[in-house]
């Protein structure tokens, strides 16, 4: 999950399936139809192995190695993509079943429920500038955009976060 500010550690390794010919290190996780797993697939990077090896035990994981894939059992989604989102520019989503996908207002802006009115602001410009209609943007994303952006500010202002 791309965030909308701060950098992100790059990969240092050989291309594989996952990563694309522009240079970006993109990691896939592919949700397995019986809902138990998670296939993960990311391009060689050294660091990432080491630390998916030890903050994932290894019950919880399984290297295929016909298909050369990691599986992961669904419960460790979260401290996978956070460990995705700090090796990696971005990370592909796939078939993961609708009601599995946030589509909350805080997920819609990029944020953390309950970030400071200063960073919501912050991200509601930065996506405000990139998905205006006049610049070239869909009018649609502009509209979830500020509902998303007016949402949260009722959540702020009541204290409801």
């Amino acid at each position: 999950m791309p965030t909308p500010y701060g950098q992100r550690g790059g990969s240092s390794g050989s291309s594989s399936r996952s990563s694309s010919t522009s240079g970006r290190s993109i990691a896939s996780v592919r949700y397995m139809p019986n809902g138990l797993f998670l296939a993960l697939e990311t391009p060689y990077n050294k660091q990432f192995l080491d630390t998916f090896r030890r903050s994932i035990v290894p019950k919880k994981r399984m290297w295929d190695e016909n298909d050369k894939v990691w599986y992961v059992v669904r419960d460790q989604f979260e401290k996978l993509t956070h460990m995705l989102e700090e090796y990696f520019d971005e990370t592909l989503l796939l078939e993961f079943p609708q009601q599995d996908v946030s589509t909350d207002a805080w997920s819609k802006l990029w944020l953390l429920s309950g970030a400071p009115l200063e960073v919501v602001r912050a991200v509601y410009k930065a996506l405000s500038m990139l998905n205006h209609p006049d610049r070239g943007g869909d009018v649609e994303k502009m509209k979830d955009i500020n509902v998303a952006y007016k949402e949260i500010l009722g959540e702020l202002a009541n204290g409801d976060s």
